[in-house]
């Protein structure tokens, strides 16, 4: 989720080359601040954007669906019943 989620802002031109810095030491590139404030506030739009669940057919978030999976998960670990885990389809 996150790997699409970030290329689908670099193939939007939602960053520049000017959004990221070096490291002096040579290991890895950065976001400048700026950047960083507007990849979070992009990550929250995209974590409350509304969708239809294709199990339920109703309408939810990937918040939503983060928190239905962490207490299914939860249940899973407690009972030892099995784990589904949710797929989006693409």
């Amino acid at each position: 989720m996150a790997d699409r989620f970030t290329l689908n802002l670099i193939n939007n031109k939602v960053f520049c080359p000017d959004d990221f810095h070096a490291n002096p030491s040579g290991e890895g590139v950065y976001f400048n601040r700026d950047a960083m404030k507007r990849y979070f506030a992009e990550y929250e739009k995209h974590l409350n954007r509304e969708f239809n669940h294709n199990e339920t057919g109703t309408k939810t978030t990937l918040r939503k669906c983060f928190r239905h999976q962490a207490e299914k998960l939860a249940g899973t670990l407690q009972d030892n019943s099995p784990y589904v885990p949710f797929k989006m389809e693409i």
